[in-house]
Formats: structure tokens, sequence, C-alpha cells
């Protein structure tokens, strides 16, 4: 949005679409860079302050999955499978460091 820094933009989406209480990191944790739909996407890490979650009105439902619960064939974006699965492998050593994917064509992200 216009006059909005990215992480305040990152965290009034995640409130818009999920509806939580969280605490949202000071640095990115993902920036996706894809020339091919000229478009750049810019992933915080955040950490709930509760399990309860409200979505709006873009969302049909909002809910916590456990790492083997995820249903990973209608994941609809290949950007959210791969920051997801860079995030579980990242979890398994406690160090979140930040992560730059540049794409210059359609298809799935390494």
């Amino acid at each position: 949005e216009m006059k909005e820094t990215t992480r305040d933009g990152a965290a009034r989406e995640t409130q818009e679409e999920a509806g939580i209480d969280f605490r949202i990191a000071d640095e990115p944790y993902v920036y996706l860079d894809l020339a091919h739909a000229s478009q750049s996407h810019v992933i915080f890490l955040a950490a709930m302050e509760s399990p309860e979650a409200n979505p709006g009105p873009e969302s049909f439902e909002a809910r916590l999955f456990s790492e083997d619960e995820i249903p990973w064939d209608k994941i609809a974006f290949n950007s959210v499978d791969k920051i997801l699965r860079l995030y579980f492998e990242d979890a398994k050593t406690g160090n979140f460091p930040f992560h730059y994917i540049e794409r210059h064509k359609q298809g799935k992200i390494p």
C-alpha cells in the first residue's frame, strides 16, 4: 500500500488474511525476485501470540498444521511451497538465515 513500509504491509496482510495476534520479525526472511512475473515477494517470520485465528473476508479458513499435516499437493502457489520447505529445513537447525531467490522464467522453484 502507499505510504506503508514492507514490514508494515506484511503485518497488515497477515492480520487481514488470518486474523491472528502475532509479533513480526524485524528483518525479512525470504526475498523472492520473480522477474518472469514482474513481482517481488518479501516474507517475514512471525510468532503467534495465541493459537486463535479469525480469518478475514479474503480467506475461507485459517488453521494451524504440523509439517506432516500440510496438504502439499493442494498448495496453490509454488512460492508458498518453497517458503514452507525452507522454513522447515531451517527449523531443524534453529537457524533462520535470509534467503534470496531469483527467478527469470516460470516454473517450479527448486
